[in-house]
């Protein structure tokens, strides 16, 4: 009777223990289970704040950083996720002529003055515009100005142009040449003033003679060129057509570079504000639009004056 106690006993026993193994089991997956969510509740945490991080610091730099970022990416297999850079560059375009026509067309003037009913009228050479101007006063007593002279206007805050500095060593003389018109049916010839720059300084001639001028871009007159080439050794590039590692050791090796930002791929202007002497703490390379003929003369004196 004592032995089949026992043997029952022994059998609740081992019952009991192997119950106790498959609950201690279970417990085990289970804590498995919650160790390996808790690792990946970690991990995706982790995760979430280096997401948070990398937009803080992307939100934080510069464009320049970031644009050296895409273009290092940038690869055939990512290629299709750049497609909104066209969205991108039509902004880029839209600022970047909002940027023009304030700091180049409204800001400031360039022209010579004419009296016409004792008022004061600028000639816009560039816009082939007139305008009223204000003459202070400390530019007509200057024994050094005349008429004949090339000026630059500032657009004032009340929308009026005021003279606010001459160029002496410009002039410009009128030149006339006859011009055929047609009208009701009858042709007649008459003689249109036009006006020339000339730099006349020696010292600035033969300054600018010593100099050798790159210009990248197509979109130019040929009178743009022609009048450059007066004073210069000038070399064009075609801003799309010409390979970029040559268009780069030009720009290095000349002394001024006039870039026409219309014509020339946005990877250059990029280029250039990442180097030594090319970015825009220097005067080497200077800016144009869709630049008018004498344009790039008036420049050279303003380089000129400045060196």
């Amino acid at each position: 009777m004592l032995y089949k106690d026992n043997l029952k006993q022994f059998d609740k026993l081992y019952r009991e223990n192997l119950k106790l193994q498959r609950t201690q089991s279970q417990n085990g997956r289970r804590i498995t289970d919650l160790e390996s969510k808790l690792n990946a509740e970690r991990k995706r945490r982790r995760d979430l704040v280096e997401n948070v991080c990398y937009r803080d610091n992307v939100r934080a730099a510069s464009p320049e950083l970031m644009i050296d970022l895409l273009r290092d990416k940038c690869s055939v297999n990512n290629v299709t996720s750049y497609r909104r850079l066209t969205t991108l560059n039509q902004v880029y375009d839209n600022a970047m002529q909002d940027f023009l026509s304030f700091y180049y067309h409204e800001k400031y003037s360039y022209g010579y003055i004419e009296t016409v009913n004792d008022q004061y009228i600028l000639h816009d050479i560039n816009q082939n515009q007139d305008h009223p101007v204000i003459l202070p006063d400390f530019i007509l007593k200057n024994t050094n100005f005349d008429l004949n002279t090339v000026v630059r206007c500032h657009l004032n805050d009340n929308a009026s142009w005021g003279v606010d500095h001459f160029y002496r060593t410009i002039s410009f003389r009128l030149v006339s040449k006859p011009q055929s018109i047609n009208k009701k049916k009858s042709s007649k010839k008459i003689k249109e003033s036009q006006p020339t720059i000339l730099l006349t300084n020696p010292e600035e001639l033969v300054w600018l003679a010593s100099k050798r001028i790159v210009i990248v871009g197509d979109k130019y007159s040929v009178g743009f060129l022609n009048e450059i080439k007066k004073y210069c050794s000038v070399e064009t590039f075609n801003g799309y057509k010409d390979g970029e590692r040559r268009i780069f050791d030009a720009m290095h090796r000349a002394d001024y570079v006039f870039m026409l930002i219309g014509s020339v791929l946005h990877a250059m202007t990029v280029y250039t504000k990442g180097t030594n002497d090319l970015n825009e703490n220097t005067d080497k390379v200077q800016t144009f639009d869709v630049p008018a003929k004498y344009d790039g003369v008036i420049r050279l004196h303003y380089l000129y004056a400045n060196h």
